[in-house]
């Protein structure tokens, strides 16, 4: 399926995916992927379990190889930069990302300024400051000095998400960012996106199965069903009745509050 917007040339779009398809073992996971995000941007990428979001994150960031397909980054094909040039600008939060050692606080988030470290040097002062910031945004600056180990778990997702802030980075991937989050976290995980978004100028791409999140937070959605797309654009465009139903086999319910729509499943069609 070919989306419908910033889809003239890859020159346009701050990171585009044309035509990805990737295989694990003997099985086609991925097939005829496009895909484009542009500057300034909340993107959802949703779909039922197996259809496809996280081999399609790891396959936009080389973690996979790709059978078929071109990816730009800033109108460059992405071959043509070297990981550290590509680390200082793309950050990625995997899915179920644990920190096992008891670090502090601001030493984890200063691993995301790894990329602009020396091999002999320490961090100098604009990377103490990138870290601070990092920290101040995501409001985890009142945590220093603690082991990053006996924090909960939104305290800890906050966290991580700061050490991939730390890096200055043009775009962020978040591969399933709310999972085991309780609702307070995870709504103001979504409002921390949406500040970066509207305040920075972030591009912010999130993987995430929460279909009332997707419809009220994003600017746009993707629907993935069976390594294919179903559809791309805008949440009342993506999660209509037909395309939910083809994708999970639901009926879903939009409601509306404080002049914002949220769309909850409701029953199971088979």
């Amino acid at each position: 399926m070919k989306i419908n917007q910033q889809d003239s040339h890859p020159g346009e779009n701050l990171f585009e995916v044309r035509g990805m398809g990737i295989t694990l073992g003997e099985r086609k996971v991925l097939d005829a992927i496009d895909a484009a995000f542009v500057k300034g941007e909340l993107f959802g990428i949703i779909g039922s379990n197996g259809s496809g979001k996280s081999t399609c994150f790891r396959g936009m960031l080389g973690l996979l190889p790709r059978d078929s397909g071109n990816i730009f980054f800033q109108g460059n094909r992405i071959e043509t930069y070297t990981p550290q040039m590509l680390a200082r600008k793309i950050s990625y939060l995997p899915q179920n990302a644990e920190c096992l050692w008891p670090m502090s606080v601001e030493r984890v988030v200063m691993l995301g300024r790894l990329p602009y470290l020396t091999a002999w040097g320490g961090p100098a002062a604009g990377d103490i400051e990138s870290v601070d910031r990092a920290m101040e945004s995501v409001d985890v600056a009142g945590l220093k000095g603690r082991p990053v180990t006996e924090l909960s778990a939104g305290e800890r997702v906050r966290v991580l998400l700061a050490r991939a802030l730390a890096s200055d980075p043009v775009l962020l991937l978040a591969d399933e960012p709310s999972s085991g989050l309780d609702p307070y976290h995870q709504l103001q995980l979504m409002e921390l996106f949406r500040e970066h978004v509207r305040s920075n100028g972030m591009t912010i791409v999130v993987v995430l199965h929460d279909l009332a999140l997707a419809s009220r937070f994003f600017d746009r959605l993707l629907l993935l069903d069976n390594g294919r797309i179903i559809s791309c654009g805008s949440p009342e465009e993506v999660l209509k009745p037909e395309n939910l139903g083809s994708a999970y086999g639901i009926q879903a319910e939009a409601v509306e509050f404080d002049g914002e729509r949220a769309v909850v499943p409701w029953r199971r069609l088979r």
